[in-house]
C-alpha cells in the first residue's frame, strides 16, 4: 500500500515537473525541485522523508556557520540562494530508498514521455524553419538558436533567441535516452524517436553532443567485456543513420563545427576565460585561502550560479542588469577579486556569448566552494552508481525476457556520465530547467527491477 502511494506521487512529480521546466518562465523553473519536493511530501506523509530533510537542513546550516566564522566578507544569503538553485539534487532527498518501479510503470511514463517528445521536437523544427524564411538565410551559424519548443515558442522573432536553446537540447537528450529501450526493443515511437533525433540536431548545440557522445562511448566501452561488438544489421542501420545526420549536419551547418578549431586554439593558449579561470583556482586562490583544499569558500561565495545572480549581474544585461525585489547585491571577497572580472571579459562581443567563454562551470564551482575533499567524494559516487548498473546489466543480458531491463541500465549510465559531462562546460548542475526532469528519470531508471 505505501509503495502504491510513492509511486502515485513520483508519477505526479514527474508530470508537474515537466510542465513546469518547459513553460517560458526560467526563474520559475529554478522553483521546480522545491514546488514537486513539498508536493511529494504533501502525497505520502513521509515522516523518515521529513526526518531526512530536516537533518539536511542542520548539516547545511552548520556548514553556513562554519564558513561564516573562518572566512570575512562570507554572503549568508548566497549561501541560501544555493539551496535554491542546487535544488535538484536536494530533491533526492525526498526519495525512500524502498521505492521501486517495474517496466508497466516504464512503459506508463515511456507514453507521457513520447507525446513531450513529440510537441516538443515538431515545434522545434517548426521554429527553425520560421526563422529560415524570415531571414533568409541558412540552417548555419546561430540559426539553431532558435530551437527552443515551449520554453520559448515565439524564439524566431526578433535577433535576440536567448538560451533556451540549451535547455532545449539537454532535455531533448534526457528524453532520447528514456525512450530508446521502448523504441529500438518494441519498436515503438519510431517516427517520434527520429523527429527528436532531427530537432536535436538542428539545435546545433555543440557541447551538448559532445557530453552525450562521450559519455555513450565511455559507458559503452566500461560495460563491455569485449570492445568490438558482434555487429547485426539493425546495429548497421543504426550506425548509418547516426553517420548520415552527422555528415548532413557538419555539410549544412560548417560554421558550427568550425568553432573547434578556434575554441582548441584558445584554450591551448590560455586565452579562454574559462581556462584562466581554472587556472586562477589553482595557483592563486589557493595561495590566498589555503584552506580552499579543505572544506572549500563556502556555498554560493565564488563561480556557483547563486554566486552569479547573488552579485546582481546575472539577469538581463550585465550592465543592465534586472533588479530583483528584496534580492541584495553583494559579492565576496574572492569573487569580487577573482571571478567578476573574467566575468565581465567575456562578456565582450569579441567572445561572443557561447557557453565555452564563460569562466564558470558546475566541477569548478563545486571544488572551489566545498572543497577536494567533497570533489573527489562526488567523482566517487559516480563511479560507484555507474558499477552497480553496469552489475545489472550484466546480469540481465544473460536472459532474453529482461534485455529490456539491460538496456534500461546502460541508458541509465549513461545519462548519469552525460550529467558529469554537462558539469564541464557551465553551471548546469544549479539550472533545475535543464537537468531535472534528468534527474527524476535517472532516479526511475535505477530503480526499474523486474516485473
Amino acid at each position: 500500500m505505501r509503495d502504491k502511494i510513492y509511486k502515485q506521487a513520483y508519477y505526479e512529480v514527474f508530470i508537474i515537473t515537466i510542465i513546469i521546466t518547459w513553460l517560458p518562465f526560467k526563474s520559475f523553473a529554478y522553483l521546480a525541485p522545491i514546488i514537486v519536493g513539498f508536493w511529494f511530501l504533501f502525497r505520502t506523509r513521509s515522516g523518515i522523508t521529513f526526518i531526512k530533510i530536516s537533518t539536511f537542513v542542520l548539516l547545511f546550516i552548520f556548514i553556513i556557520f562554519t564558513h561564516f566564522l573562518i572566512y570575512k566578507g562570507f554572503i549568508i544569503f548566497n549561501s541560501f540562494l544555493f539551496l535554491i538553485t542546487y535544488s535538484s539534487f536536494i530533491f533526492i532527498l525526498f526519495i525512500p530508498k524502498q521505492i521501486q518501479f517495474t517496466l508497466q510503470d516504464y512503459f506508463r511514463y515511456a507514453k507521457i514521455f513520447k507525446f513531450v517528445l513529440f510537441v516538443q521536437a515538431s515545434l522545434g523544427i517548426l521554429q527553425l524553419m520560421m526563422k529560415v524564411m524570415l531571414s533568409g538565410g541558412g540552417i548555419d551559424g546561430s540559426a539553431g538558436d532558435v530551437v527552443q519548443g515551449t520554453i520559448k515558442p515565439l524564439s524566431f522573432i526578433g535577433e535576440d533567441a536567448g538560451f533556451g536553446n540549451q535547455m532545449f537540447a539537454i532535455n531533448m537528450v534526457f528524453l532520447l535516452l528514456f525512450l530508446t529501450p521502448y523504441t529500438f526493443i518494441y519498436r515503438k515511437a519510431m517516427f517520434v524517436y527520429s523527429l527528436g533525433v532531427i530537432a536535436l540536431f538542428l539545435s546545433s548545440v555543440v557541447h551538448v553532443f559532445i557530453a552525450i557522445v562521450l559519455a555513450t562511448g565511455g559507458i559503452f566501452l566500461f560495460f563491455r567485456r569485449k570492445v568490438v561488438p558482434k555487429l547485426s544489421m539493425y546495429h548497421l542501420v543504426a550506425i548509418f543513420i547516426l553517420v548520415t545526420i552527422l555528415l548532413t549536419q557538419v555539410i549544412t551547418q560548417p560554421r558550427n563545427f568550425a568553432s573547434f578549431g578556434l575554441y582548441a586554439k584558445s584554450f591551448s593558449k590560455s586565452q579562454s576565460p574559462k581556462v584562466r579561470a581554472t587556472q586562477d583556482i589553482f595557483n592563486k586562490v589557493s595561495q590566498e585561502y589555503s584552506i580552499l583544499y579543505l572544506i572549500g569558500l563556502g556555498p554560493g561565495q565564488y563561480s556557483s550560479k547563486a554566486g552569479l545572480i547573488g552579485s546582481g549581474h546575472y539577469f538581463g544585461n550585465f550592465y543592465q542588469p534586472k533588479k530583483i525585489p528584496f534580492f541584495p547585491r553583494e559579492q565576496s571577497n574572492p569573487f569580487r577579486k577573482y571571478v567578476f572580472a573574467l566575468w565581465e571579459q567575456s562578456t565582450h562581443p569579441s567572445y561572443g556569448s557561447s557557453t565555452m567563454n564563460r569562466p564558470f562551470y558546475s566541477l569548478l564551482s563545486i571544488f572551489s566552494e566545498f572543497g577536494l575533499i567533497f570533489f573527489l567524494l562526488i567523482l566517487f559516487l559516480v563511479y560507484r552508481r555507474v558499477r552497480i548498473l553496469k552489475k545489472y546489466f550484466l546480469y540481465y543480458k544473460y536472459f532474453e525476457k529482461d534485455k529490456v531491463l539491460s538496456l534500461i541500465k546502460f541508458v541509465g549510465a549513461i545519462g548519469i556520465l552525460f550529467l558529469l559531462g554537462l558539469a564541464f562546460f557551465e553551471n548546469y548542475l544549479e539550472t533545475p530547467q535543464a537537468i531535472f526532469v534528468g534527474i527524476l528519470m535517472l532516479i526511475f531508471l535505477n530503480k526499474v527491477k523486474e516485473s
